[in-house]
């Protein structure tokens, strides 16, 4: 029985500790967009060129592209010119994350002729606000204003590789902690005579009378090495 017991209890640890390391994966994601310094896009070399979020499927290829990367973030610029229609075509996309980008928030403008930095400008002032919870969430005026963040918005689509792999990093450090914190608890409950599960009084015998678990060794002959 208390094999049991115990197997159901890591499930539901291991259950919580999955559960929070996604949490804690989305506020770091969301706490390096607010906190990560803007700087200026630089050029990207031609052959990493591409969409780095879905597109409307009439564009064509990129022409140009920028980006730039601080601590748990990368955003990028993509522009390209549609040559049936005239119309110059703008993608901006924000990931943060850490260590892996694990979310992602963009916008993509078709435009005439107003060149790519206008064009990014207007993506952002032009009504284009979010409309759904896939346009990501508009950043607190406190936020905006302490932080100058007039031009980023929290993501909420993820970038499945780089979610998986930082939630069950941060998952993994949640069960080495409690892990080692039992462990010390329990051998604290040991040393004192009590029993590790339910902190019954034992004294000396290798099994709790109140609960069954087994200790192994007893606690007398533990304390007469």
């Amino acid at each position: 029985m208390p094999p049991c017991g115990f197997n159901r209890r890591s499930i539901v640890v291991a259950s919580m500790c999955l559960l929070l390391g996604v949490i804690i994966n989305i506020l770091v994601a969301w706490g390096c967009v607010c906190w990560s310094p803007q700087t200026q896009l630089e050029s990207v070399e031609p052959e990493v060129m591409r969409w780095r979020a879905p597109a409307p499927a009439d564009w064509p290829a990129i022409s140009n592209h920028w980006a730039f990367a601080a601590f748990g973030l990368t955003e990028y610029e993509s522009q390209t010119v549609d040559p049936v229609v005239g119309m110059e075509c703008v993608q901006w996309v924000l990931q943060p994350g850490w260590p892996l980008r694990s979310m992602y928030v963009a916008r993509s403008h078709r435009s005439r002729g107003l060149g790519a930095g206008v064009a990014y400008v207007a993506i952002l002032l032009s009504g284009d606000q979010p409309g759904s919870w896939r346009d990501g969430l508009i950043i607190p005026d406190w936020a905006q204003r302490e932080y100058g963040l007039t031009t980023r918005y929290l993501p909420t689509q993820v970038l499945w590789t780089g979610f998986t792999v930082d939630s069950a990093l941060y998952a993994w450090l949640l069960w080495i902690a409690f892990s080692t914190t039992s462990k010390m608890r329990r051998r604290l409950r040991i040393s004192r005579g009590l029993c590790p599960v339910c902190r019954y009084p034992i004294g000396s015998s290798a099994v709790c009378t109140e609960c069954g678990v087994g200790l192994g060794v007893k606690v007398g002959a533990r304390e007469s090495e």
